[in-house]
């Protein structure tokens, strides 16, 4: 259920929110797109069963996005910022 909900939130909710804003600006021929990976999403990482795989889809759906919209007036990027000291990790 953790694993579901974290992908819920770092994939999915991401892909929603690009699917809001993304037509408009197809539509605009201008735009410009950030969407924040992770360094866990390069790779397998102890007790990061979800969130680094939904890390990881992110970061792919922006080089996918970065190749299908290359003709067009959107810009897409992605962030991936290293490990921060909070309580989990």
């Amino acid at each position: 259920e953790k694993v579901e909900a974290m992908c819920d939130i770092n994939f999915t909710g991401a892909a929603r929110c690009v699917g809001a804003v993304l037509p408009g600006m197809v539509a605009r021929d201008a735009g410009h797109i950030v969407l924040t990976g992770s360094l866990s999403g390069f790779r397998g990482l102890p007790g990061a069963s979800g969130y680094g795989p939904s890390k990881a889809g992110v970061m792919a759906m922006a080089e996918a996005m970065h190749c299908d919209l290359r003709k067009t007036g959107v810009d897409v990027q992605v962030a991936n910022p290293g490990f921060i000291r909070t309580r989990l990790t």
